[in-house]
């Protein structure tokens, strides 16, 4: 199968190690992976942050961050949208993320298979954590 690999990820930390571990073993099943995602990512080092995305987190009201989260699913919609069109994959897998819906609307208006990896709640650990603002757009 081709499959494109949706994620919004910007820190390489352990999110970073599953999903290379994750493509990884599809590969070595002779699943070949797309990825679409920040690019960024590949050349940071291992532990670095999400740079300018991490002094934002730090700097902004929680509110403004949350709807610059959100407002990123714009060019990532259209990221994705184009990835699908190019690539002809047979389905996509997104690592979800709260404010990221773009896999979700692509989805919908390509009507491609959709698999939805969530490894935590995130809603109740922002909520719990971070502070987290918008719960209602979260939710």
């Amino acid at each position: 199968m081709k499959i494109l690999f949706h994620h919004r990820i910007r820190s390489k930390d352990g999110q970073y190690v599953h999903i290379e571990e994750l493509t990884r073993a599809l590969s070595r099943l002779g699943h070949e992976i797309i990825f679409v995602g920040p690019t960024a990512i590949e050349q940071e080092e291992f532990g670095s942050d999400a740079g300018l995305v991490a002094l934002l987190k730090k700097r902004l009201p929680s509110f403004l961050y949350e709807i610059l989260e959100f407002s990123y699913s714009i060019p990532a919609f259209l990221r994705l949208w184009r990835a699908i069109r190019v690539h002809r994959p047979d389905g996509i897998y997104e690592r979800y993320s709260l404010f990221f819906p773009a896999g979700v609307w692509v989805r919908k208006l390509m009507e491609i298979p959709f698999l939805l990896e969530i490894n935590a709640p995130l809603l109740e650990e922002r909520s719990r954590y971070a502070g987290l603002k918008l719960t209602n757009l979260a939710r």
